[in-house]
């Protein structure tokens, strides 16, 4: 009797363990990816020449992983994407109305529906992007791995600048200051730090290799050859932090880098040498000579990561989007 009470207890409990695993595996697999959307059209306007949707990945992923289809139609579209190169006006108002800005400008953020910038705005139609996520994508990452440090570069210094930028006058009349004091702050930084070593310059601007320009194409493989790189905005301008020190960092060098003085809100301190950190051009170049002759220091700034946190990596950015974005698109079905 105890022997067949047992094996009752026995079999209940096999058959309590394939039916959990059952439903284990049915859960499993019947989770299917959410249905996808038929179609939506977008349109954009005043954006740079040649302007492609793929030159704002981010936006363009979004949409792909929520419709099947993409459609570029300027005449009936569902989203339009308006930016900063000129006037024309929006055609239909019914449409989600998002304004993207790379340059440093404010944008009118009452006029959209959601507007994206550089500037650090608290308002709900309004999301700071810089521009450097549309430009490396997933790169920009807490997780992003460089090649070992190799101090032993080929060049000790290089700047890539075709457009001096001063003097340059300003775009539209609504635009900020365009002093560019970066530029005049790089000039002195490239002039100061060629006394102690010298700086290639492959670009139009302060070219010293013989008349060779670094063509576009190759770049990134020049740039991979610096062990520093002078990596400066043009201006100082709230929030205005661009893909210069990301170009340099992902290139394989340590940046000298300039920018506004809560640049440290998206990049890491501790990977660049920061031009604002010295009393003068002077300064900065006896730090900069102090990390050319320790290894060990060099390697230390080069491995740091560049991006400060979790929150700012890629993924979890364009997530927040996604969230803003698609209520819109819902909202005016």
């Amino acid at each position: 009797m105890l022997i067949k009470r047992n094996l009752n207890k026995f079999v209940n409990l096999v058959l309590l363990a394939i039916l959990i695993i059952s439903i284990v595996i049915f859960s499993y697999f019947d989770k299917s990816p959410a249905k996808k959307e038929e179609l939506i059209r977008v349109s954009y306007i005043n954006q740079w020449p040649g302007f492609e949707l793929s030159e704002l990945p981010m936006i363009k992923e979004l949409l792909e992983e929520k419709f099947n289809k993409v459609v570029i139609d300027h005449q009936n579209y569902d989203l339009i994407i308006d930016g900063y190169f000129g006037e024309e006006e929006i055609s239909n108002k019914d449409a989600v109305k998002l304004y993207f800005v790379g340059e440093a400008f404010r944008p009118d953020i009452e006029k959209y529906d959601l507007s994206i910038g550089f500037n650090r705005i608290t308002h709900e139609k309004y999301m700071r992007i810089p521009l450097y996520y549309m430009y490396y994508s997933d790169k920009i990452s807490t997780n992003f791995k460089r090649e070992p440090c190799n101090p032993n570069k080929e060049y000790f210094a290089c700047m890539l600048v075709s457009n001096p930028g001063r003097g340059k006058p300003r775009a539209r009349e609504d635009e900020g200051d365009r002093s560019f004091d970066g530029c005049v702050a790089r000039d002195r930084a490239f002039h100061q730090i060629s006394l102690y070593k010298r700086v290639a310059s492959g670009g139009r601007h302060l070219n010293n290799l013989d008349g060779y320009i670094v063509p576009i194409p190759q770049t990134d493989e020049w740039l991979s050859k610096c062990k520093f790189i002078i990596s400066y905005e043009n201006q100082k301008y709230d929030g205005y932090v661009t893909e210069k020190p990301f170009q340099s960092y992902l290139a394989g060098a340590v940046p000298i880098y300039y920018a506004e003085d809560n640049y440290h809100l998206d990049v890491n301190p501790e990977s660049v040498i920061f031009a604002g950190d010295y009393d003068s051009e002077e300064e900065m170049v006896e730090y900069i000579k102090k990390v050319d002759n320790d290894d060990d220091l060099y390697c230390k700034i080069y491995n740091s990561p560049m991006v400060p946190k979790e929150e700012q990596n890629y993924e979890q950015v364009k997530k927040k989007l996604g969230k803003k974005l698609y209520k819109l698109i819902d909202a005016k079905k």
